[in-house]
């Protein structure tokens, strides 16, 4: 079972806390800012996991994360949960959220971060994970947003959307706007 996700940035400041299990807020807050620490810790000493676990004082668990572009994606999990299948989900969770945004960054997500919290609920519910496949994921989310693309598949607004940024650097934005 998945207990918490959690997003921060490379200073520490939270961008996702979502937490599966109830926890009081001075524990979430502890929790955090450890397993921020320890993150950080292992970076400076020349550590290459992306495996911890929390002492049995604690409750036991595992902390699976990765780092994409500045920002760490955390799982902390049952020690049972196998720890590669959590670094997949990260990696759907984040190619999803690329699809959603087209190259997320940062500031996508603190702006837009109801469409990163229907991502996580299209993929996580109650602290089981019920779906993976980024396109299922999209799908629904569009669906929920109106179905803007119900006409196209994700992959064609994919490749709309790299055909118009090839048109734009070949030509300027007169080739750009003669192509819509």
């Amino acid at each position: 079972m998945i207990h918490s996700v959690l997003m921060f940035n490379n200073h520490g400041t939270p961008r996702l806390m979502k937490h599966y299990t109830a926890l009081p807020l001075s524990e979430q807050k502890e929790l955090y800012e450890q397993i921020y620490s320890r993150i950080k810790l292992g970076e400076s000493q020349g550590q290459k996991t992306n495996f911890l676990t929390t002492s049995e004082a604690q409750g036991a668990y595992q902390i699976v994360y990765k780092k994409y572009s500045g920002l760490y994606f955390v799982l902390l999990v049952d020690p049972e949960e196998s720890p590669l299948r959590m670094l997949d989900l990260i990696h759907s969770f984040v190619e999803c959220l690329n699809l959603c945004y087209v190259d997320v960054t940062e500031l996508d997500l603190v702006f837009g971060w109801q469409t990163l919290q229907s991502v996580l609920e299209e993929m996580i519910v109650g602290g089981i994970v019920v779906e993976i496949d980024r396109i299922e994921v999209v799908r629904n989310i569009d669906d929920l947003n109106g179905g803007h693309s119900t006409d196209r598949t994700i992959e064609d607004n994919v490749k709309r959307f790299g055909d118009t940024l090839f048109n734009f650097a070949s030509g300027g934005f007169g080739a750009w706007s003669s192509s819509k």
